[in-house]
């Protein structure tokens, strides 16, 4: 049995618009996940490392470097919302 087989040069528009329906599928994808997380919307320091999956020095580290890391200070103690640590990972 013969094998055919044909390659299809799409227009860019085309693979532009198929590229941006699968990065939306992706980040749909992402946000329904983190919806159903096991982690709380509100964290602490070690809770938010083990999201991101660094370590607590390295939050604490990020902590110092970036000025628009997303965490907030009540009484002396870090508090870090899961959403604005997503938006923080995203941001180029």
């Amino acid at each position: 049995m013969q094998s055919f087989s044909m390659k299809v040069q799409l227009p860019s528009e085309v693979t532009d618009a198929i590229t941006h329906a699968v990065n939306d599928a992706f980040t749909t994808a992402k946000q329904q996940l983190a919806t159903g997380s096991s982690y709380p919307m509100y964290m602490n320091t070690s809770q938010a490392a083990a999201y991101l999956g660094i370590s607590f020095n390295t939050i604490k580290k990020w902590m110092r470097l970036y000025p628009n890391f997303p965490v907030k200070v009540i009484d002396g103690t870090y508090h870090f919302n899961r959403e604005k640590l997503d938006e923080f990972m995203t941001v180029k």
